[in-house]
């Protein structure tokens, strides 16, 4: 592309910055430099994919639930599960803390869960859970109880102890490791006395 002088109307390239005929100087196009980011940019969008990285790790992190004898878990999809120890095989009863007993007498610890209206949710519940581990804490005393397999039905998982101690207790404590890796833990008391 060609431009003209504007003193003589000489045909000129573009880039010319004198005129060839009458030898005046000449406004010569400048190119206009790309824009350059400012600085602090790329810092800051470090800094903002730390932090939504962070967020994203906080919010999907697995988190570890403990209730006495009773617990409230809500799952992913929102249902509200209620976790409830009790020493009854009656999914009527109450939960319970703690319980007395001879030595030597075989005890259940059963563990019912429930949905917000307090209908039967082990079903579904049973699905979400990975593995189930029961112990049997010693205090005061006692040997530690033998444990028998856990195991549940449509209404109930349960565990039976067995403990020949006279005196002390022992604290049984369920641990639920759920399938997207949160941890419940809920646990209740047997007394022993002669």
């Amino acid at each position: 592309m060609a431009k003209n002088c504007p003193y003589c109307q000489t045909e000129l390239p573009d880039d010319a910055a004198f005129c060839y005929g009458c030898g005046k100087p000449q406004a010569v196009q400048q190119e206009e430099a790309p824009r350059r980011l400012p600085r602090w940019l790329p810092l800051l969008i470090l800094a903002l994919t730390i932090l939504t990285a962070v967020a994203v790790w906080q919010m999907s992190k697995p988190t570890s639930y403990l209730g006495t004898y009773e617990l409230d878990y809500t799952a992913a999809d929102d249902m509200t599960y209620h976790l409830a120890l009790s020493f009854s095989f009656d999914p009527a009863a109450e939960s319970t803390e703690s319980t007395s007993v001879s030595g030597g007498t075989p005890v259940d610890s059963c563990l019912y869960v429930t949905d917000a209206e307090g209908s039967n949710a082990l079903p579904a519940f049973a699905q979400l859970v990975e593995d189930v581990r029961i112990t049997a804490l010693a205090t005061g005393g006692a040997d530690i109880a033998e444990l028998s397999e856990s195991g549940h039905d449509e209404q109930v998982w349960n565990c039976v102890a067995y403990n020949d101690s006279t005196a002390g207790a022992n604290i049984l404590r369920w641990e639920l490791e759920m399938a997207n890796g949160d941890t419940l833990i809920v646990s209740h008391k047997i007394d022993y006395t002669e």
